[in-house]
């Protein structure tokens, strides 16, 4: 139903919506491109925002490293900007949308970065106690100390100078130790710091009292200057061991950081992936679906458009090749199924005229082949007509000659007729004497007849006399044998005479019967005679009429013989005008043949055909020819 409803929408509509599904298809290739490239971008700005949370990261972690062993302020400013960098990446990165998994690694980096930045507080903090610290140490003024130290061994005794030069020399090894232990702290430092700082407090003791009172005040200052380097190189110590403490706090930190932020780096890899792996398979699918789709469409519009153009293309090349029982059958309502509904009307017409035409064609030859026979049988019976007059004018002068002998003869035998019935006549006298005369011999032939009777009968009684004689011959034997011959002999000729009597009798039954007959033969002989006198008495007179009616005969046959010629002279011009429309005739057959076998290229169904009957042909009417013997008859009327 859908297919046919499909048939009949315009090829462009058609063509039309094909093109729109393929539009629609590449349509929903694009939005699924879309959709995943916006997943992809969206993906690559969270990466972005990863990739530079870990640089910032990396920046901080640095400059926080650099400023913890510089104590450059520089680097502090560094640190804090990254920070705020890092934060600022955070609130980027958490503001966009996540699933569980991601909403779980974002806040595990939310809450690793405000540790870090908890960690990194209270590493400011101890920074700045152990700057603070650093610059107590470095306020002491330990060189003067240490010249002043060196003063004390000019007035002082050996032992003092000695003392007070080693001090000078501890302090001024103080000094180095904390400047060197403040580039770079150490263990080492820190512990001979302490032990220098020891040794100095044994020496203080040791050499104040080999001092003047003077020198004595003055090294108790010096001493206190001293224990105000050593308090602050503690404070210093402790503020790096609490900022040691903090930085690997920090470090930790830091670490937990990268990792969470590594993770998420890594969750936001796998989601690349894996939003590539789906914008691949949906952008396959749907491109297969689309492919598919489109092929489809391709393969329905040309089996809709090529199929019936291919039937309508065999059924044109049929018709031009003359096959007109060719059938277009369609119910489409689209161009195509209108150029099928035309080849097949156009087809339907050329066959209805090819029948009427072949039907003209076939009544035409068959008329012209009437036509044609009955000129042919007109031409030949006006042949035999033309024949037949020039006989039949042939035959009247002929017939002339012969009525004028048949006038003469008529008079002849007129005379003849009256001479025959005087001979009749006496015909019929002779044949009343021959009448009496066979009357005797019948009356003759019967006693003869009786005569025989009397013998045969005698000689039936001898032939019975002689069986007796025979029977007593037998009786008497031996004595009677000679008698009994005798008796056989009797008998013998006794049955001979019997049987010459009955040939006798035969014969003479015979010539009665026939004397019979003749007598009536010549009793009839003598009617007939009678008759043919009487007969011959009307010929005479009919000959007389004959002869007066040949006389008008040979008047009008005549006539007749003019009427002829004239005949004559219009049945040649009419052979020639049935020669002419014969001529004519037989052209147009041939044309309507040829008219015919054009026609007969095209082929048409059986049943459509037009029935050719053929040509009734007239058969000539043969002439018979005036015979010898009809002439002969009027000869010897």
């Amino acid at each position: 139903m859908i297919f046919a409803r499909f048939n009949d929408i315009k090829i462009g509509k058609k063509l039309a919506g094909g093109f729109l599904v393929v539009i629609a298809a590449s349509l929903v290739i694009a939005l699924f491109a879309f959709s995943s490239f916006s997943n992809i971008k969206d993906n690559s700005a969270r990466r972005s925002l990863t990739v530079e949370m870990v640089n910032t990261l990396s920046k901080a972690r640095l400059n926080r490293t650099l400023f913890q062993y510089t104590q450059d302020e520089k680097y502090a400013q560094l640190n804090a900007e990254a920070m705020n960098q890092l934060s600022v990446h955070y609130s980027k990165l958490a503001a966009f949308h996540w699933s569980d998994e991601g909403a779980d690694k974002i806040a595990s980096i939310g809450d690793t970065l405000s540790q870090y930045k908890a960690q990194r507080q209270k590493f400011v903090d101890v920074s700045k106690v152990k700057v603070q610290a650093a610059t107590a140490v470095n306020a002491q003024p330990l060189w003067d100390v240490a010249h002043q130290l060196d003063g004390f061994g000019v007035a002082a005794a050996p032992e003092a100078a000695m003392l007070a030069a080693r001090m000078a020399s501890a302090v001024k090894e103080a000094t180095l130790l904390a400047q060197q232990f403040i580039i770079a702290p150490t263990e080492e430092l820190q512990q001979r710091a302490m032990a220098i700082s020891d040794e100095l407090e044994k020496m203080t003791s040791q050499l104040q009292p080999l001092l003047p009172a003077e020198q004595q005040s003055a090294l108790v200052a010096a001493m206190a200057v001293i224990e105000q380097h050593t308090a602050a190189m503690t404070a210093y110590i402790t503020a790096s061991t609490t900022q040691n403490a903090v930085s690997a706090q920090l470090t930790d930190a830091a670490g937990k950081l990268n990792t969470s932020v590594a993770e998420i780096f890594a969750y936001q890899s796998q989601l690349s992936a894996g939003f590539v792996k789906t914008a691949e398979w949906r952008i396959a699918v749907a491109s297969g679906v689309c492919i598919l789709l489109s092929l489809l469409i391709a393969w329905r519009m040309t089996r809709i458009i090529t199929v019936p153009l291919g039937h309508t293309l065999s059924a044109a090349q049929r018709i031009a090749k003359g096959d007109l029982t060719v059938e277009l059958d369609t119910q489409r309502g689209d161009e195509i199924g209108q150029l099928m509904q035309a080849v097949n009307s156009m087809n339907q017409s050329l066959k209805a005229i090819i029948v009427n035409v072949r039907d003209g064609v076939s009544s035409v030859a068959r008329a012209s082949a009437e036509i044609a026979a009955g000129n042919a049988d007109l031409s030949s019976r006006t042949e035999q007509q033309s024949a037949a007059v020039v006989q039949t004018a042939a035959s009247m002068e002929q017939l002339t000659s012969t009525v004028k002998q048949n006038a003469e003869n008529a008079h002849h035998a007129s005379q003849l007729a009256a001479d025959a019935s005087t001979n009749a006549g006496r015909g019929g006298e002779i044949i009343q004497k021959v009448i009496s005369t066979m009357d005797g011999i019948s009356s003759s032939s019967g006693k003869i007849g009786e005569i025989i009777s009397v013998i045969n009968s005698i000689s039936f009684q001898t032939n019975i006399l002689a069986l007796n004689a025979a029977v007593e011959a037998a009786r008497a034997g031996e004595q009677g044998r000679g008698f009994a011959v005798v008796a056989g002999e009797v008998r013998n000729l006794a049955h001979r005479s019997s049987v010459a009597a009955k040939e006798i009798e035969a014969l003479i039954s015979d010539s009665v019967n026939r004397v019979s007959d003749g007598s009536a033969l010549v009793s009839r002989a003598g009617e007939t005679m009678a008759e043919i006198v009487h007969s011959v008495k009307q010929v005479r007179d009919i000959m007389g009429e004959i002869a007066a009616a040949s006389d008008e005969q040979n008047q009008g046959i005549s006539q007749i013989a003019q009427a002829m010629a004239e005949m004559d002279t219009t049945t040649q011009q009419n052979a020639a005008l049935v020669e002419e429309s014969s001529a004519a005739a037989g052209s147009l057959e041939s044309q309507a043949e040829q008219l015919e076998q054009v026609v007969a290229v095209f082929k048409i169904s059986a049943n459509e055909s037009p029935v050719r009957q053929p040509a009734a042909v007239s058969k000539p009417l043969r002439l018979q020819a005036a015979s010898p013997a009809a002439d002969a008859g009027w000869e010897t009327f």
